[in-house]
């Protein structure tokens, strides 16, 4: 009975989530993302058409890039920055060995933050299957 109704409900709608930064929206509402995009439960529960099923985007307000510690590029990232640029890959070994800062390459690697930080939104959207 719930189920039908919660189908019912959401028929025919287009339900946006704003996110802060990437991956808010599956940390505050992942679980009903999921139960609005589940083909399997709308097509069990649901009795309407494919296309009737609600349309679920996410928009994401930041790029999150403050959300990438330099502990996490360097466990997880530093192989992939070394092949794309040795001397940045460098760089962040020693910035963190001495503390020692240079504006140009910061930029570079908050690049590197952004980008990793995009390819986690659209792993999340694709496994939810949002927009």
């Amino acid at each position: 009975m719930i189920e039908q109704e919660f189908h019912k409900r959401f028929a025919r709608t287009v339900v946006v989530t704003i996110s802060p930064h990437p991956d808010d929206s599956v940390l505050g509402a992942g679980g009903l993302i999921h139960r609005l995009t589940d083909t399997v439960a709308w097509d069990a529960q649901s009795g309407v058409s494919r296309e009737d099923y609600p349309h679920v985007y996410t928009i994401v307000m930041t790029p999150g890039a403050r959300g990438v510690d330099d502990e996490y590029l360097r466990r997880y990232a530093l192989n992939r920055i070394r092949t794309q640029d040795s001397e940045l890959a460098d760089y962040l070994m020693l910035r963190l060995a001495n503390g020692e800062q240079d504006a140009d390459r910061e930029k570079q690697l908050n690049t590197v933050r952004e980008e990793l930080r995009r390819q986690e939104s659209t792993s999340e959207g694709r496994i939810l299957r949002v927009k």
